[in-house]
């Protein structure tokens, strides 16, 4: 155990640009909202529950689930997109596998509805933003031309939200107390969002796979079955 109690976990070293964990899928289905695995560039929904994402103007290349992966450009065409009618309002987690270099502030995740509602930046390190309102900044730095695991997770009722690297805990605080994020908005991965799945800027630059949500914040032993299904997350 760690300082503030926090339970240090081991991993196997896993990066590298030659990672690949062949077709093995996350074995946590609890709460499963979308899974998009993103294989022939699609943004076919992977958990069965119907919510496919538009994806246009990405490369398919190698991934880290499966075959494939998608690369976005940074540009404004480059981008996943769902209109969600009953988004997770009160808790979630966001999980996905990332390959990236860029040093500028890049969007991964936004959700617009109003205003944006939900954004998780690169600003260098992996950020995230509930209503505007104070944020986690980990400082951890993903970008670093190697395949990570990013996970955040957030949870109204106390406000804490965490932000995850490769299974370890490396970022938390509290945000945005009692707040519910509306349903009917626009989520879109790789872009900023200044109007209803529009007005983009910010965009990522580099590779995704497996992108994931959940409707409730996973336990810390959960964030590492998610990335390390394959049995190379070691509890300690």
């Amino acid at each position: 155990t760690g300082a503030a109690g926090m339970v240090v976990r081991w991993f196997l070293v896993v990066s590298g640009a030659g990672l690949c964990m062949g077709s093995a899928m996350a074995q946590v289905t609890n709460g499963l909202v979308l899974r998009w695995e993103f294989e022939g560039g699609l943004g076919t929904d992977g958990s069965g529950n119907g919510r496919s994402a538009t994806v246009s103007g990405v490369d398919v290349v190698g991934g880290v689930r499966g075959s494939d992966g998608v690369y976005f450009d940074g540009s404004t065409s480059d981008y996943a997109r769902y209109d969600f009618g009953d988004i997770p309002s009160g808790e979630f987690t966001i999980a996905f596998w990332m390959m990236g270099s860029s040093i500028a502030d890049e969007c991964m995740v936004s959700y617009f509805q109003g205003e944006d509602w939900l954004r998780v930046f690169f600003v260098p390190g992996l950020r995230l933003d509930i209503d505007n309102k104070p944020f986690v900044n980990s400082g951890a730095e993903f970008r670093d031309g190697e395949w990570h695991h990013g996970a955040v997770s957030w949870e109204r009722v106390n406000g804490t939200m965490k932000v995850f690297k490769d299974g370890i805990w490396v970022g938390t605080n509290t945000c945005a107390i009692d707040q519910w994020i509306p349903d009917g908005g626009a989520l879109v991965v790789g872009q900023e969002q200044d109007s209803f799945g529009s007005g983009f800027s910010a965009g990522y630059k580099g590779v995704l796979d497996d992108f994931v949500i959940y409707d409730r914040v996973l336990t810390d032993d959960e964030i590492g079955e998610v990335g390390f299904p394959d049995g190379s997350a070691i509890s300690g």
